[in-house]
């Protein structure tokens, strides 16, 4: 017999005190899903937005994932993006990109009735500190803002912000990093991004694994792999990224104008490193 626990989830809108309160069977896997559809000309717009504690009696989900879901009045998706569930951490790291119409975005959730300071520093991909900034959110609140907003990024950025917790009596707050762009419609596409955290990094001679890349012509469209590496320590982060095809024999692709199967990095302390895979023959 396989267990099963029932796990309730309170859906809070900010401060309005607004709950939702839902009760459902899992095994180890709770998948909640937010629809958001875009209203027709006549109706008027509504838009409900806050965060979800996930509580249970007995053991913790192996995997608490949300799925957004956006669609037009013809109830055709136009995008949809997986929100990992988090727990609260003293300090993150957020990846950041502004080039044209594509944002990132950044959700705060402060799960304590006490108010939490958040120190931010925004910092260049090769960890150059540029502007510093005090964010406070007050108990229980969730905070949505764009990073644009926080900082002046200019038309093309690339780096990272690194968030602290100033009290030192708070377990820190659930942060989430989302990324925007825009279809050929004007329509929000979404993704969301993990965050990196100080205990990220103190993992000696670990290998992460991307089950899946992909690089080429699909029809019309050409399906690209962009790769981001966060450095949330104070230390230089060396290796190498290798790249292998569906029968495992290294596969060259073309990034930072190389074609190579094997990536070497450095990243500096606070940094990133991002690489976009590309096929060569679809360019030329």
């Amino acid at each position: 017999a396989r267990h099963t626990q029932g796990v309730s989830v309170k859906v809070t809108a900010g401060r309005t005190g607004t709950k939702v309160i839902l009760s459902t069977t899992v095994l180890g896997v709770l998948l909640a899903v937010f629809a958001v559809r875009s209203p027709s000309v006549n109706s008027q717009s509504s838009l409900a937005v806050g965060y979800a504690i996930v509580n249970s009696e007995d053991f913790v989900p192996s995997l608490v994932t949300a799925l957004f879901r956006l669609t037009n009045p013809s109830g055709v998706l136009v995008t949809e993006a997986a929100v990992p569930g988090v727990r609260p951490t003293r300090a993150a790291s957020i990846f950041v990109q502004k080039r044209g119409a594509q944002r990132t975005a950044v959700a705060l959730v402060n799960p304590r009735p006490d108010p939490v300071t958040l120190d931010l520093k925004l910092l260049t991909k090769d960890g150059i500190e540029l502007s510093t900034k005090l964010l406070e959110i007050e108990g229980f609140d969730h905070r949505a803002v764009f990073t644009d907003e926080l900082f002046d990024l200019g038309p093309n950025f690339l780096g990272v912000v690194h968030l602290r917790v100033e009290e030192e009596n708070h377990p820190g707050v659930a942060v989430v990093t989302l990324r925007q762009g825009l279809n050929h419609f004007g329509e929000p596409i979404l993704t969301t991004l993990p965050v990196a955290t100080p205990e990220d990094g103190n993992l000696e001679a670990e290998r992460f694994i991307l089950p899946q890349v992909g690089v080429g012509i699909a029809g019309t469209l050409e399906l690209t792999t962009q790769l981001v590496l966060i450095n949330p320590t104070g230390q230089f982060l060396t290796g190498a990224i290798e790249v292998f095809g569906s029968d495992g024999l290294p596969l060259e692709l073309e990034a930072s104008n190389r074609m190579e199967s094997r990536f070497k990095y450095a990243i500096s302390p606070g940094g990133i490193e991002f690489l976009e895979f590309r096929d060569s023959s679809a360019t030329e």
